[in-house]
């Protein structure tokens, strides 16, 4: 497994069963959705919970943009707005 900080911003999106980052626990299967920075960081523009059989690639080219999505399982709170992943 490979470890991941998650920025969360004010633009950040939630599946509306997940609701805002006050709800993200430790141990849940989240997939998040972002647009690399230029030092790779993951700012999130969204996050949802892990669908079981849903699989994705690493990224995919969206109207000129790379965007990737990362699945992965809560692992700790970095601060008040990022969290760490454990890439599946």
């Amino acid at each position: 497994m490979l470890a991941h900080v998650v920025k969360v911003t004010a633009d950040t999106s939630f599946d509306d069963s997940i609701g805002s980052f006050a709800a993200l626990t430790v141990g849940l299967q989240v997939e998040v959705s972002d647009t690399p920075d230029s030092t790779g960081a993951i700012a999130a523009t969204r996050v949802e919970p892990r669908r079981a059989g849903e699989t994705h690639g690493e990224g995919e080219h969206v109207s000129g943009d790379f965007r990737r999505e990362v699945e992965g399982l809560v692992t700790r709170f970095v601060s008040a707005t990022d969290f760490d992943i454990d890439s599946m």
